[in-house]
Order: structure tokens, then sequence, then C-alpha cells
């Protein structure tokens, strides 16, 4: 608002009085708008990283069980072991990995 008020006629002040209100309701509807940006972003990070994270939950599992079910086929002996079985296993595993990792070569 302008400092001098008082040599304001009231249409003025009214004026001077509606354009401060309608500063104030654009800058709101800028706040909300910004707000939905960011949670518009956040559910699509949330879309997009959750079935990863949960795929890869599931692959770390299988891999961790089909160990399991290695070694207890071994049960002590290195005679026992299914090279095949294990090779597929640390190939899964390093897949796994580099899911994990997506920066190393």
């Amino acid at each position: 608002m302008p400092d001098n008020i008082e040599t304001m006629t009231d249409h003025e002040l009214l004026m001077e009085l509606v354009k401060d209100q309608q500063r104030r309701e654009k800058k709101e509807k800028t706040r909300r708008y910004i707000s939905l940006a960011v949670l518009l972003v956040i559910l699509a990070l949330l879309l997009f990283c959750v079935p990863k994270v949960i795929r890869l939950y599931r692959d770390l599992y299988d891999a961790l069980k089909q160990i399991n079910a290695v070694a207890e086929k071994v049960n002590g002996t290195l005679e026992g072991i299914d090279t095949k079985a294990l090779n597929d296993i640390l190939e899964k595993l390093q897949k796994v990995i580099s899911m994990i990792n997506p920066f190393k070569n």
C-alpha cells in the first residue's frame, strides 16, 4: 500500500485493499500449484521406484533360498557340490548385484 493513505479517497483505499487481496490470493494459488507439483513428483517416484525395489528384494530372496538349498545339499563336504546349480546361483547373484549398483561396469 502507498505511504500516503491519509490523502487517499475511500475509493482509492478500497482499490488498494482489493489489489492487495488479489496479490495474496495469487500467491496462495501459486503455493498450491507448487505443492501439488511436488506431491505428483513424489507419487511418480514411488510408482516407479517401489516396484523395482520389490523386484530386487524378491531376486535377493530367491538367490538366498537357492544358496541355502545348495548349502544343505553340500552338508559339510566339498564333493557334494552341484557345480551347475552353484554357477546358476552365482550368475543370478551377479545380476542382482548389477541391479543394486547400476554405476558399476
